[in-house]
């Protein structure tokens, strides 16, 4: 199986500061999926890191894009559209990116969560 793993800050050329961390997460996954006889593709260093993920996902069988919380969810339905996505929804990422939006479901559920302030309470205890 042929595996697209897109990681931001080794695949584009934006975040330099994140781009160790980028290269540690992207070994371990690569290696893990290779030991299981998949191959892996990642992009590296473009310049439009949306245009890898499409480019790339249509010839793979699934993948997987690893990025901060308020692009992800961008990235990620890219890469639905191509391919099979081992993460998370492109929705569901969206909805976990916005804090507020989570803990507002949170408690509609009846799961614990933290108090919401008014905008005039905000640095009261």
């Amino acid at each position: 199986m042929r595996v697209l793993i897109a990681e931001y800050a080794v695949g584009s050329c934006e975040r330099p500061e994140l781009r160790r961390e980028g290269e540690l997460m992207l070994r371990t996954l690569k290696r893990s999926f290779e030991r299981l006889g998949h191959e892996v593709l990642f992009p590296k260093a473009e310049k439009d890191f949306g245009k890898a993920i499409e480019r790339l996902s249509k010839g793979c069988d699934a993948g997987l894009v690893i990025a901060p919380d308020d692009i992800l969810g961008e990235f990620t339905e890219i890469l639905e559209e191509n391919t099979l996505n081992l993460g998370c929804p492109a929705e569901t990422v969206r909805t976990c990116a916005d804090k507020l939006k989570t803990t507002e479901i949170l408690l509609k559920n009846g799961i614990p969560a933290p108090r919401i302030l008014a905008e005039e309470a905000r640095g009261e205890c």
